[in-house]
């Protein structure tokens, strides 16, 4: 089995037996396996937030965001921000707040490295609709532009 991944030095194991059934393999048995950075491989390799395109039309809705950083030895922490705090927040520990719409609207989600700002990853994120209940909203809950109710 031979593993290769991106920045990294390719790895060969010798020896691993992959038992299967009609159901696939059985039976996994764990691997370690250290990877070695490739000698061109730049000091962060790998970052995204963790999850994918958002949207509800669910209200109230919170969701903890996460993001995912290969760089060995460099501070993992990032800056989140939102391009439109009337669809959503978000704040520093990654926790994402939508606001009460009538109307959908998107905005993007962003983390930023703080270790090197020039690196970031983005989402986008969907709120609101025309069947979202904001009875139970309090006023800071509701969007401002294209609230009804």
């Amino acid at each position: 089995m031979t593993v290769n991944r991106p920045w990294y030095r390719p790895v060969t194991v010798h020896g691993v037996v992959v038992k299967e059934n009609q159901c696939g393999p059985v039976a996994p048995t764990p691997l370690v396996i250290r990877l070695q950075p490739a000698v061109n491989a730049p000091m962060v390799r790998g970052f995204g937030i963790l999850g994918s395109e958002l949207h509800t039309a669910v209200w109230p809705y919170k969701q903890r965001l996460g993001s995912f950083v290969d760089a060995p030895g460099v501070n993992p922490a990032v800056i989140w921000t939102s391009s439109r705090l009337d669809v959503a927040s978000i704040d520093q520990s990654g926790l994402l707040v939508a606001k009460c719409r009538k109307e959908a609207a998107w905005t993007v989600i962003t983390a930023r490295l703080k270790a090197d700002l020039s690196i970031t990853a983005s989402v986008r994120f969907g709120a609101g609709g025309a069947r979202t209940d904001c009875s139970r909203a309090q006023p800071g809950q509701k969007a401002g532009p294209g609230h009804r109710g």
